[in-house]
C-alpha cells in the first residue's frame, strides 16, 4: 500500500516534536495533539506567527498583572505566555471544542488557566497592566471602539487585523492612548524550519505546505503600547 508523502511527514513530525514545541518563545511547552481553526504543525514546531517572536521577547513579564487572550484557539498563546510569563491567564474561546483543549493543555503543562466563551462588547476584563492578546477574524473592529481603548488605555494590545481598512480605523480609534506598530504577514519558507528535513529536494513540496499557515484575510498585526 502506498503512503501518502503528507501523511508520512506529519507522522514525521509527531515524532521529532513528541507533541512539545520544538523551538521559539513557547519551547518545550507540552501540545496537544491538533488545533481549532489554525494550522497544527507550524504550533509544535514553533514557527508559528514568527513575526510575532520578537514582540514577546521584547516584553517582560514583569510589566503585565494577567494574560488576557481572546480567540484563544486551542491555547496556544494562553498556555505559553502562561509558562513563559508566569502571569495568570483568561482565554475566551467561544468553540467548545477549543475550551476542551485550553483544559487539557492546562492540565498536561500543570498551570491554572481561566477559561470563558465568546468575548462580547459588554465584557469588562479589569484590565490595568495588562498584555492583551486579540485574534477574532475581523471582529476587532466591532470590539476595539474608542471606550475599549481609553479602558485599556494602561495596557499592551496585540491584535491580528484583517484588512487595511480595519487598521486604518483602530490606528484613529487608538491615537489619543496608545502609540500604534504594524506588523505584516511573512511568507514561510523552507528556511524557517527549526532543523534540517530529509529529502528537501525529492519532498519539498509537502515539506513547504507542513510549514505555512494558511491565512485568507489576515494582513498581519498592530501591537497598541500605552503612551502613559
Amino acid at each position: 500500500m502506498r503512503i501518502s508523502p503528507i501523511i508520512l511527514i506529519h507522522t514525521y513530525l509527531k515524532k521529532v516534536t513528541q507533541k512539545k514545541i520544538f523551538s521559539g518563545p513557547f519551547k518545550g511547552l507540552y501540545y496537544v495533539g491538533e488545533s481549532v481553526g489554525s494550522s497544527y504543525f507550524p504550533k509544535i514546531l514553533g514557527t508559528y506567527e514568527k513575526e510575532l517572536h520578537g514582540i514577546l521577547e521584547a516584553n517582560r513579564l514583569d510589566l503585565f498583572d494577567k494574560i488576557v487572550v481572546i480567540g484563544a484557539g486551542e491555547g496556544y498563546y494562553a498556555a505559553g505566555l502562561a509558562k513563559k510569563w508566569k502571569r495568570p491567564v483568561i482565554a475566551f474561546e467561544e468553540d467548545p471544542k477549543g475550551r476542551q483543549l485550553i483544559t487539557r493543555l492546562a492540565l498536561i503543562n500543570r498551570m491554572e488557566i481561566f477559561i470563558e466563551g465568546r468575548f462580547d462588547a459588554q465584557y469588562d476584563t479589569k484590565s490595568k497592566k495588562d498584555f492583551i492578546l486579540m485574534d477574532i477574524e475581523g471582529d476587532e473592529e466591532s470590539l476595539l471602539d474608542e471606550k475599549r481603548f481609553h479602558d485599556w488605555k494602561e495596557s499592551v494590545i496585540l491584535v491580528e487585523v484583517h484588512s487595511v481598512e480595519i487598521k486604518e480605523k483602530l490606528y484613529a480609534r487608538s491615537n489619543s492612548t496608545h502609540n500604534s506598530f504594524f506588523t505584516p504577514v511573512i511568507e514561510r519558507t523552507m528556511a524557517d524550519y527549526p532543523f534540517k528535513p530529509p529529502f528537501p529536494r525529492l519532498l519539498k513540496r509537502w515539506w513547504w505546505a507542513s510549514i505555512q499557515e494558511w491565512r485568507s484575510d489576515s494582513i498581519g498585526w498592530v501591537i497598541f503600547e500605552p503612551k502613559a
